[in-house]
């Protein structure tokens, strides 16, 4: 795969549809980190591609990108599997994209809690019931735990910009059966700095 390609498969992986793609962020299903141990669990093709924080690894880079799975030190916040059937314009490569945590800048942080506290604005009563049919928020994880769904805006609100390292905002859906019914509406995934701390040296 050329360079070109590999900017073309980055862009498109930014402005494709997730309506075929599966998501899986289960830590206890990926014991490690390996390229063939990878495609094997989401059962994907050889040639599958790569992409770790944006860097694209194709199939002749298996050495390196071996090499790169063993050393990521950083917490992995998702990995998400692409079946691809021709929606991406790579031909019939398949995509893996690994995304792990890191600390933001300030001003970062500061634009993306903003975004996400616009997007909690489900009203609920008791632990289970919407204002209307079917809610609209997200799903919440903070430090890997999920968040209760009618815990989510005092979660947020008690959050201060400075204990925040890394958001990661996925508005496309998310597997239901995985992460639960408000998962058709996305995920928000937050790691504040003691968080990511406990979870490394751990």
């Amino acid at each position: 795969m050329t360079n070109l390609n590999y900017l073309i498969l980055v862009f498109l992986l930014f402005q494709i549809s997730y309506a075929q793609v599966g998501i899986h962020n289960d830590e206890a299903k990926i014991k490690i980190l390996e390229r063939g141990q990878l495609i094997e669990t989401f059962k994907l093709r050889s040639n599958t591609v790569f992409v770790i924080n944006g860097v694209p690894y194709s199939e002749n880079d298996s050495l390196i990108l071996n090499d790169k799975l063993r050393n990521i030190s950083q917490v992995i916040s998702g990995i998400t599997s692409i079946k691809n059937e021709g929606q991406i314009g790579i031909g019939r490569n398949d995509v893996i994209l690994i995304s792990y945590a890191s600390i933001l800048k300030p001003k970062i942080v500061r634009k993306k809690y903003r975004k996400v506290k616009k997007l909690f604005t489900d009203i609920y009563y008791g632990s289970s019931q919407h204002i209307f049919t079917g809610g609209t928020d997200p799903v919440l994880y903070v430090d890997n735990k999920k968040v209760f769904h009618f815990e989510a805006k005092k979660v947020l609100q008690n959050l201060e910009e400075k204990e925040i390292a890394d958001i990661i905002i996925k508005l496309e859906p998310q597997e239901v059966k995985y992460f639960g019914q408000n998962a058709k509406n996305g995920m928000v995934i937050i790691w504040t700095k003691r968080g990511l701390s406990t979870k490394i040296n751990n």
